[in-house]
C-alpha cells in the first residue's frame, strides 16, 4: 500500500499532509478533461439565468449509471441545504435532477437503476419501483410543453 501512494504522490494525483493523504492538484486537472466539459463551458450563463429568475438551487448533472453527477452548483439565497456537491454523486431516484434525467430514459436505463436496488435516504424517499416509475411518469408529464 505504501508503494502504491508513494507512486502516486510522486505524479500529484495524491498530496501528503500533516493529517494523512488527500487527492492531488494533479488528479483535479485530470478530472477537468472529463467528455463533459464542453457542457460545463456552454451551460454558466443559463445556469446563472435560472438562478436569477428563481434564487433558487440550481445544478447541472447527468446520470452516470443509477447516479447523479453534479457537475455545476449554485446554492439559493434561502433555499432548502442541499447535499449536492460539484464533482459528487448522488443515487439519481433520490434527487429532483436525477428524476427529471430519469424521466427521459429508456426502459432499460431505469432497468440498470430499479436493478441497483432503492434503499431509503430519507423519510420521503420512495423505494417502491412501482411508485417511482409513477412518480416518474407525473414528472416528465410536468416537463412537456
Amino acid at each position: 500500500m505504501h508503494l502504491l501512494l508513494a507512486e502516486l504522490t510522486s505524479v500529484g494525483l495524491v498530496e501528503r499532509g500533516t493529517d494523512g493523504y488527500r487527492l492531488g492538484l494533479a488528479l483535479f486537472e485530470l478530472g477537468r478533461r472529463v467528455p463533459h466539459r464542453g457542457l460545463c463551458e456552454a451551460a454558466p450563463p443559463f445556469i446563472e439565468e435560472l438562478y436569477e429568475a428563481t434564487h433558487e438551487n440550481v445544478h447541472l448533472a447527468v446520470v452516470d449509471g443509477a447516479d447523479t453527477v453534479f457537475l455545476e452548483k449554485l446554492t439559493g439565497r434561502c433555499s432548502t441545504r442541499i447535499t449536492s456537491r460539484v464533482g459528487g454523486r448522488l443515487p439519481a431516484y433520490c434527487t429532483a435532477i436525477g428524476k427529471a434525467l430519469l424521466a427521459h430514459r429508456t426502459p432499460p436505463g431505469m432497468a440498470a437503476v430499479l436493478g441497483v436496488g432503492l434503499r431509503r435516504r430519507t423519510p420521503r424517499t420512495i423505494v417502491v419501483p412501482r411508485l417511482l416509475l409513477q412518480d416518474l411518469v407525473r414528472t416528465l408529464a410536468r416537463s412537456s410543453p
